[in-house]
């Protein structure tokens, strides 16, 4: 056991001298978070080719070019005029797998049976992808495994955006893209930030959620199972909390 320790701290030093920089940048709580949930299910070795994987390409970083993506995007927003009281909606990733394809479904309904206009944003892309730009306009964001230009990319994305529209409200579906929340819980804000939950919070670090709580204005669960579940993890403002479905429910699957 000691000698399994021993090796694994090792090979994180040996990555982190090839990438020194890039390994000095990413030290902050976000990635403590990762790190601990990662020793709790995942091997030794997966967890040294996850780290090795995000070095090298956050080392290549260059923390200004986000600037033109985000400006190419925009204007697609600026053709779009009839967008109005806005909800963004976003996503951890576009992968063919539940909560993906429950965001994709309110977002869907958000634009065919209300007065609201869509924006989604993807902290990663997936097969998906195309699913999410042809409902509404969808910027993938670039930095999602870099916090430092994270940080300055979402509030580049804000700037820009409520030049042209009103946010109503963002929807943050899933645990794995709260990780956003607190760079939209901005001073200046005049929108609400809602949390979707449907993992189940026995999988998770205690008191890992925390920051869920702390800036969202409401947080959802599909059912009671999975509410109680969070609060076994994590303290949570009751009045914050609603119970909400948000299956999906495809014929298909009942076959």
């Amino acid at each position: 056991m000691l000698k399994n320790k021993f090796y694994f701290i090792l090979s994180i030093m040996q990555v982190s001298i090839k990438y020194p920089v890039s390994f000095l940048k990413q030290i902050n709580i976000d990635n403590y978070k990762v790190l601990r949930r990662a020793l709790m299910n995942e091997s030794p070795q997966t967890i040294i080719s996850n780290i090795s994987k995000l070095l090298q390409k956050t080392s290549k970083n260059n923390s200004t070019d986000f600037i033109k993506s985000i400006d190419k995007f925009n204007k697609t927003i600026k053709k779009s005029k009839s967008l109005t009281n806005v909800i963004i909606c976003i996503s951890h990733e576009a992968s063919l797998t539940g909560a993906p394809l429950i965001i994709h479904n309110i977002a869907k309904n958000i634009k065919n049976h209300t007065n609201h206009s869509v924006i989604q944003l993807l902290c990663n892309g997936g097969d998906l992808k195309n699913d999410f730009i042809r409902i509404a306009p969808t910027y993938i964001i670039k930095y999602f495994d870099n916090n430092l230009i994270l940080k300055k990319e979402i509030k580049y994305l804000l700037q820009t955006l409520e030049e042209d529209i009103k946010i109503k409200a963002v929807l943050f579906n899933s645990e794995g893209s709260t990780k956003l929340l607190k760079y939209f819980n901005c001073k200046k804000r005049n929108f609400k930030l809602i949390s979707l939950i449907h993992e189940v919070g026995d999988y998770y670090p205690k008191n890992s959620w925390r920051h869920i709580n702390l800036h969202s204005d409401s947080v959802i669960f599909p059912s009671n199972y999975v509410k109680d579940k969070a609060l076994n993890n994590s303290k949570f403002t009751s009045n914050k909390l609603r119970i909400i479905g948000q299956g999906l429910i495809k014929n298909e699957l009942l076959k």
